[in-house]
């Protein structure tokens, strides 16, 4: 709007009327936007999505993550950002409606003072970290099949000061029964 009225004010070649015409149309949509949003829940529901869980009980939910959009490097920043850095620390993470982290903490915060590090990331092997970490590919691998899973089920796997591993799999069976977060 402040565009309209300054392209108006700059250039007095442009006829007033139409610049005044456009300022009202857009005040008025404006309003119908937001009064529709507040009144007609299936309006908001349009214009907005719902919230939705991207972390449960310490895990990633890949097929609501991609729904939002967002990378797992988004996530992880979040929750660093809410003095977060290891994720078995969540019970629940939702993003909600205006794009912000929503984050429920485990009771038991035993792991607080740890710190995670994503060895694996969508199916691929961080091999910066693992050097930093003083672990390599073997010892991943070994990791993975102890627990019966291939690298290419792994949406995210993490390591923390203790060298616990976290795994976070593409379709993770103990997922699928999340509750119902609504506006």
């Amino acid at each position: 709007m402040g565009a309209l009225v300054g392209a108006d004010i700059a250039d007095p070649d442009i006829r007033h009327i139409p610049t005044a015409f456009a300022i009202v149309s857009i005040g008025i949509v404006q309003k119908i936007f937001s009064v529709g949003v507040l009144k007609f829940r299936w309006f908001g529901k349009l214009i907005t999505f719902e919230p939705i869980i991207v972390i449960s009980k310490g895990k990633f939910i890949a097929k609501n993550i991609r729904k939002t959009k967002y990378s797992i490097d988004n996530i992880l920043q979040m929750l660093r950002e809410e003095k977060i850095f290891d994720v078995t620390r969540v019970e629940i993470a939702v993003i909600e409606a205006n794009g912000k982290l929503s984050i429920l903490e485990k009771a038991n915060r035993s792991s607080s003072s740890t710190i995670s590090y994503p060895i694996v990331r969508e199916g691929k092997i961080e091999k910066r970290i693992l050097h930093e970490l003083g672990i390599n590919e073997l010892w991943v691998n070994a990791q993975l099949a102890a627990q019966q899973i291939q690298i290419n089920e792994v949406f995210l796997a993490t390591v923390d000061d203790l060298h616990r591993v976290s795994i976070t799999k593409y379709m993770d069976s103990d997922l699928t029964n999340l509750p119902p977060v609504h506006h």
